[in-house]
C-alpha cells in the first residue's frame, strides 16, 4: 500500500462533466435578453409579450416574421437586422373566463404562409400541426423549435416565403377571451447599417 503525505499527495480525480454538455453543470447556460456576442455578427434576443384576442368569433391570424409580428419588442428589435433564426418560440393561452363560461378557443400554428388562414373555422384550425382546442376556461401551449422554419435563417420585415417561419391562427367562441403569452429567443443576423 502507499502512504500519502503532505510531500505525496494522493491523485486528483479528473472533472466530471454536465451530462453530456462538454462543460460543468450551470456554467455557460445563460443568455442576457438583448445580448451581443463578440464580433457583433449575430445577436440573441428573448422576451415575453402578450396578444390579446380581439372578438368572439373573430379569427385573428399572425405572420411570424420579425419586423411585422404585433408584438412590439420584437419587431423594434427586427428593424436592426435583416435575418433571423427561431430558437424557440412559446404560445401558451392564457385564459380569463371562469369555469362557469362555456365555449371553446382554438388555437394552431401552420408552418407556412397563407392568405386562406382569416376564413378559417374551429375545425380548420384543429387540423393543424401543432394545435389546441380547449375550453375556454383552461390553459394550453404550444411549443415551437427551429424545425418550424422551412430554412436555416428567415428575412426579417419580409411578408412572403422567404420571411414568415410559420403563420399563428386562433379563435375564440366565447365573449371573455383571454390573451396569448409568446415567450421567445430569436437569434438575428447581418445588422442594417
Amino acid at each position: 500500500p502507499v502512504r500519502y503525505t503532505n510531500a505525496n499527495p494522493p491523485p486528483v480525480p479528473p472533472r466530471r462533466r454536465g451530462r453530456g454538455r462538454g462543460t460543468r453543470r450551470g456554467r455557460n447556460q445563460g443568455v442576457a435578453r438583448g445580448m451581443t456576442v463578440p464580433g457583433g455578427s449575430f445577436h440573441i434576443f428573448r422576451d415575453v409579450e402578450m396578444l390579446s384576442l380581439t372578438a368572439k368569433d373573430k379569427v385573428v391570424v399572425k405572420y411570424f416574421t420579425p419586423g411585422m409580428t404585433g408584438l412590439a419588442r420584437l419587431d423594434y428589435e427586427a428593424e436592426k437586422f435583416s435575418r433571423y433564426k427561431i430558437t424557440y418560440v412559446n404560445i401558451s393561452y392564457v385564459t380569463t373566463s371562469s369555469m362557469t363560461n362555456a365555449g371553446k378557443v382554438s388555437f394552431g400554428v401552420l408552418s407556412e404562409y397563407t392568405d386562406a388562414a382569416d376564413k378559417y373555422g374551429h375545425d380548420e384550425i384543429i387540423k393543424l400541426r401543432p394545435s389546441h382546442s380547449i375550453a375556454s376556461w383552461k390553459n394550453a401551449t404550444i411549443t415551437l423549435g427551429p424545425n418550424i422554419m422551412p430554412t436555416l435563417t428567415q428575412k426579417c420585415n419580409e411578408k412572403s416565403d422567404d420571411g414568415i417561419a410559420f403563420t399563428f391562427v386562433a379563435l375564440s367562441s366565447v365573449d371573455n377571451r383571454g390573451n396569448f403569452k409568446f415567450s421567445y429567443q430569436i437569434e438575428f443576423s447581418f445588422p442594417k447599417p
